[in-house]
């Protein structure tokens, strides 16, 4: 009996220090040093993940991308970055404020835009147009309807404050295309980081003018 208690208690000894070995060689488990950023459009930043390898992905590209841990800010909005399992939210800011875009729930009634404007003077409304006077560097608002639906929406401002436009569109929206129609006449045509919204911008020697429209619609 006692020899069996000796063999016992070593069996006991030798398993705890098995345990105690085993937590002793366990790799740490990798951490990510930031769990959410905040920047600019343009600005960068970079996350460190201690682990030995890792695969580094984002939600959302057209908002922010990752290179190797190294993030860049491309549109407004915010997204994720993903570092294996870990993840680390990216609030991507403006630098420029300067207008208030129209009201854009496309496909929503007459009422709820006109509820949405009732801080602005309707300027002109023939059934299916509705104008209104704007404030601030926005000249006016207009907006578009479809069987009493929201079809399209835009603003218009004077071609002094184009530059500062441009910059505002960039932050907010990519690319599609762009294109000379004239002697001093372009246009833009910009998608959302969403895909939901597609926006067209017009600029002349009267102005610039600016026009949303849904993704869904599938008319010019």
């Amino acid at each position: 009996m006692k020899t069996n208690f000796i063999s016992f208690a070593f069996l006991i000894v030798a398993c705890i220090n098995l345990s105690s070995c085993s937590k002793d060689d366990a790799e740490p488990i990798p951490t990510l040093d930031k769990s959410s950023i905040t920047l600019y459009v343009d600005e960068t930043s970079t996350l460190t993940y201690s682990g030995a390898e890792c695969k580094w992905s984002t939600d959302n590209y057209l908002i922010a991308e990752v290179n190797n841990g190294k993030i860049t800010a491309k549109h407004v909005g915010t997204t994720i970055i993903h570092a294996n399992n870990l993840t680390c939210t990216v609030i991507v800011k403006p630098r420029y404020n300067t207008y208030i875009e129209p009201y854009q729930n496309f496909g929503c009634s007459k009422t709820e835009v006109k509820n949405k404007m009732s801080a602005y003077n309707i300027k002109s409304d023939n059934g299916t147009t509705i104008v209104y006077y704007g404030k601030g560097k926005i000249d006016q608002y207009g907006y578009t309807f479809e069987n009493d639906k929201l079809k399209s929406s835009s603003f218009y401002t004077t071609l002094d404050n184009s530059v500062e436009l441009a910059e505002f569109m960039l932050e907010r929206y990519w690319v599609i295309e762009t294109e000379k129609t004239g002697n001093n006449s372009y246009y833009f045509s910009f998608g959302s980081v969403d895909l939901k919204t597609v926006a067209f911008m017009q600029l002349n020697s009267s102005g610039a003018i600016v026009m949303y429209r849904s993704t869904e619609d599938g008319t010019n």
